[in-house]
């Protein structure tokens, strides 16, 4: 069931009117009953594997509540999360490494084949790292074990989140189980608001991006220069408005219901570092390989060495995350290696700024900070939207080949256009879209929100007006987001 269909818009409709006409120590068990509708509407054949999933989290998290620190206690957690990610490795990753390996497997002096696939069950990414986090927070002391099946199957299974994030914590996420929440009028307005701008994204950017994007990446090497380029950049703000986009809306519905979700994005394209672009992009992911791996690592305690060390592993494991094949591990080695660079290169960095004047003009400073790391950025996504690392490396590598031919005759663009179905008109109202995007990144949250609450009332609504006839005259053909299936 997507987000942005009809059948969702029921659902939510429902689903809300219900849990306010409940008395609130029985919302929990229709929320609970919606998300496992929810879930079993995309793929009922795995609604086992997430209950059975809640089950081992709720009898592990009590017996490592119980159980005193020491060697056992240790041993249960392994076993435990030995478990958790064993349906995770079977679907996601065995395939990838039956595949990797019979290059180096012979039958009859041919490479055997260890061909092996299985349909990934969706969201099982998130909801396997967020329990986790879970086990490991008891097993640190840093929350209790939650006493309710009930309680903990929801914390595992909430239906706005349970998709594609973000990966919420027990301590934030858990006690708001049990809060008496009313339908505010402030709450409703925002939450909608999130929907609103979250349907947005999806609708009239990421879906109208998506067949130029498509159109190039699905033979690459039928383009050179300006396509490929424009292609690319096209998908960094594709995955972008895609991604942010579902969890705007998950967390504009659970608003609603007087839950609050942590933000998952914070403007990350205006960020002026990768260090930066990662403490704004996917927050809650990169927060938890943070608390989970990197601090269990050693974090950065025993000088630049192992930090280096501790920062490549982190992010090769955040590339397989995404994804079992080694476009993703390039992906994910290419931003460990800028962040590794950064912390080597901290004091000549700092020296080149200061001879250079950079510090006197810090304006100047930061828009070529913020250049550089969109530039690296989208060159990274090569990897990430490749289908594999020949076309990948073919990318890369002819980027800007004949780009200045093509930007003066103005026929490449047009044929992109063409061959992609789309029409100029249909491009400039793109670029328009991407526009109004780009400058509602400039100003924070607050300061809209603030330059709104200052306004007459039908210009505070106009934005929103403005929203909803964009998304009924320029929505695209709605595709599945691109974070299902992780």
């Amino acid at each position: 069931m997507v987000f942005t269909s009809k059948e969702y818009l029921v659902f939510f409709l429902l689903c809300a009117t219900g849990y306010f006409l409940l008395r609130w120590r029985f919302r929990w068990i229709l929320i609970l009953l919606a998300s496992y509708a929810f879930y079993a509407a995309g793929e009922a054949q795995h609604l086992v594997l997430l209950m059975a999933v809640s089950l081992a989290t709720y009898f592990a998290g009590l017996l490592l509540d119980r159980m005193r620190d020491g060697p056992a206690r240790a041993t249960v957690l392994t076993v435990a999360i030995v478990a958790l990610l064993a349906p995770l490795f079977i679907y996601k990753y065995l395939g990838f490494v039956l595949q990797s390996a019979q290059g180096f497997v012979v039958d009859g002096g041919q490479p055997a084949s260890l061909g092996f696939s299985l349909l990934l069950p969706l969201g099982i990414s998130f909801f396997t790292f967020q329990a986790l986090g879970y086990l490991i927070d008891i097993y640190r002391h840093d929350c209790g074990a939650e006493r309710h099946p009930g309680i903990l199957a929801l914390y595992i299974a909430f239906f706005p989140q349970l998709i594609a994030g973000p990966i919420e914590r027990a301590r934030g996420l858990l006690p708001q189980f049990r809060r008496h929440a009313r339908l505010e009028p402030d709450t409703l307005v925002s939450g909608g608001r999130l929907i609103l701008w979250g349907a947005f994204k999806k609708l009239v950017i990421a879906d109208n991006l998506s067949p130029y994007v498509d159109t190039v990446y699905a033979a690459p090497t039928a383009h050179t220069g300006l396509t490929l380029l424009i292609a690319t950049v096209f998908f960094a703000f594709q995955i972008y408005c895609d991604f942010s986009a579902y969890v705007d809306i998950g967390r504009g519905c659970a608003r609603i219901l007087g839950i609050n979700l942590m933000r998952n994005f914070d403007r990350p394209y205006g960020a002026r570092s990768i260090a930066e672009f990662w403490r704004r992009w996917h927050i809650s992911l990169t927060s938890w390989f943070r608390d989970y791996v990197y601090v269990s690592l050693g974090g950065n305690r025993r000088g630049l060495a192992v930090k280096s060390r501790n920062v490549a592993i982190v992010f090769l494991l955040s590339g397989l995350w995404h994804g079992a094949n080694w476009t993703f591990v390039v992906w994910g080695g290419l931003h460990g290696l800028a962040l590794i660079v950064l912390l080597w290169t901290a004091e000549l960095r700092t020296r080149v700024i200061c001879a250079s004047s950079l510090d006197r003009l810090p304006l100047l400073h930061d828009i070529l900070c913020v250049g550089a790391t969109f530039g690296f950025v989208c060159f990274a996504w090569i990897f990430f939207r490749a289908t594999s690392l020949d076309d990948a490396f073919y990318v890369a590598t002819h980027l800007f080949t004949g780009i200045a031919q093509q930007m003066a005759d103005g026929r490449a663009v047009a044929a992109l256009i063409a061959d992609s179905g789309g029409s100029p008109d249909g491009f400039l109202a793109l670029m328009l879209a991407i526009a109004a995007l780009l400058a509602s990144q400039i100003l924070t949250d607050d300061a809209i929100r603030r330059w709104l609450d200052r306004r007459a009332r039908w210009q505070r609504w106009g934005v929103d007006y403005a929203l909803a006839l964009g998304l009924l005259f320029l929505a695209g053909n709605s595709d599945a987001f691109i974070y299902f299936r992780f």
